[in-house]
């Protein structure tokens, strides 16, 4: 993230009590980097951050680190996208998902529902897709990719499910090339 953002100091929310002695499987935190037009999300603790402890030398814990960017629609950092991504990694760590490129996480409900925020949305499937600014990256305890989430709509996931991923990606990335959820989109 330094190399996106330099010296700046991310909004950081981790839990009271780190998820080692909880046991409740949420993320050891999540940063939001003000990125200009929309804010960067990043979790922390998918990967392994402190010591080796899986088995597979060349990876880093679960080989992957999820990120969102979220259209800036006020001037307010918007606390859902934290909400959210903690979540998601809850289901991660319970084993109820795992989120492989090119996945579809369908959360069945709008998002502004599920997350109790305003103006409503259409917004109600995630679409997982490399994070292309940050890619993959080396680290002590092996390698992590960075796995980005984008909100779409139901019609997005129908079309999807009609030709693929790639395909409605394109149309979305023609006029949004970093794939920022905007949660006011309703196509």
């Amino acid at each position: 993230m330094a190399r996106l953002y330099g010296e700046q100091q991310p909004v950081h929310v981790a839990p009271s009590m780190p998820p080692i002695f909880s046991g409740n499987g949420d993320a050891w935190g999540i940063s939001a980097f003000d990125a200009g037009d929309h804010w960067h999300f990043v979790t922390y603790g998918l990967s392994e951050l402190f010591e080796k402890t899986s088995g597979d030398p060349a990876v880093s814990g679960l080989g992957y680190e999820l990120t969102l960017r979220l259209a800036k629609t006020t001037n307010k950092l918007p606390n859902w996208g934290f909400n959210e991504l903690n979540f998601l990694v809850r289901l991660i760590n319970s084993g109820q998902a795992d989120l492989w490129v090119g996945d579809r996480l369908d959360r069945q409900d709008p998002l502004s529902e599920l997350n109790d925020f305003q103006p409503p949305t259409a917004l109600q499937v995630w679409f997982v897709v490399p994070d292309t600014q940050l890619g993959r990256i080396d680290t002590p305890n092996g390698t992590l990719e960075f796995r980005q989430l984008v909100g779409m709509t139901p019609a997005e996931r129908d079309a999807a499910k009609a030709s693929s991923n790639d395909e409605v990606l394109a149309r979305v990335a023609a006029g949004n090339p970093l794939l920022v959820t905007d949660p006011t989109r309703v196509s």
